[in-house]
């Protein structure tokens, strides 16, 4: 959690914007859809951003982004209430299966089949990801994965304690993976999943950095 504590350091080193995820309007649904009853504290957490940003004259972008569900129906203009104030911009982003890890979704929630990851619409989607092309995500393990939502390590890439994060954006198993992507051959990846909407077997690119899903 970006606590002050935590977040005074980053900030201070030159943080230039912040995305907070809150999927909930309400304490109750926020503890029902993130598991934990935090929601009035990541709401006081935004609001000390704002304030810290203010106080010391800092240019930082704050945003956050809500991904509504069946549970938080109708709870979207709550949450503009609470944080239009203290925030530069807002998300609302559509029911995704989560890069291919949440295929139940199709059961529970209005799944989009051309909506990638809850961030492109049905006109925008090209049938190709983008995020392997100008994008990675550091795991809180030290490893490079391509993907922000490649939960169990199944895109990873690089371990960045022994590779350069330069040397790591360049290597031969993430350019491969970017050919594969330009040549639709994703079979047996968790890509495949996510662009088609299935539910296929996928394999790891690095066995040793990935992390078994729990059967």
């Amino acid at each position: 959690m970006a606590t002050p504590e935590r977040a005074k350091s980053v900030i201070d080193a030159g943080l230039d914007s912040v995305k907070f995820s809150v999927n909930a309007g309400t304490r109750e649904s926020y503890k029902k859809v993130h598991g934990k009853d935090d929601f009035e504290k990541v709401i006081e957490h935004i609001k000390w951003f704002d304030s810290y940003r203010k106080e010391n004259n800092i240019k930082l972008g704050i945003y956050y982004s809500m991904v509504p569900t069946k549970i938080t129906k109708g709870e979207w203009p709550l949450l503009q209430e609470i944080l239009g104030p203290y925030t530069d911009d807002e998300d609302l982003r559509g029911c995704s299966n989560q890069g291919g890890n949440m295929y139940e979704n199709n059961y529970t929630e209005e799944v989009d089949k051309n909506n990638l990851l809850g961030s492109l619409s049905r006109d925008q989607f090209c049938g190709k990801c983008p995020d392997p092309f100008f994008r990675a995500t550091i795991t809180p393990q030290g490893f490079l994965t391509t993907c922000v939502v490649d939960y169990q390590n199944y895109l990873c890439v690089a371990d960045l304690r022994e590779e350069s994060l330069k040397d790591a954006w360049h290597n031969e198993h993430f350019v491969n993976l970017r050919k594969r992507h330009i040549a639709n051959d994703l079979k047996g990846l968790i890509c495949h999943n996510c662009l088609g909407n299935c539910n296929d077997p996928a394999e790891p690119l690095i066995k040793e950095f990935s992390r078994p899903f729990k059967k």
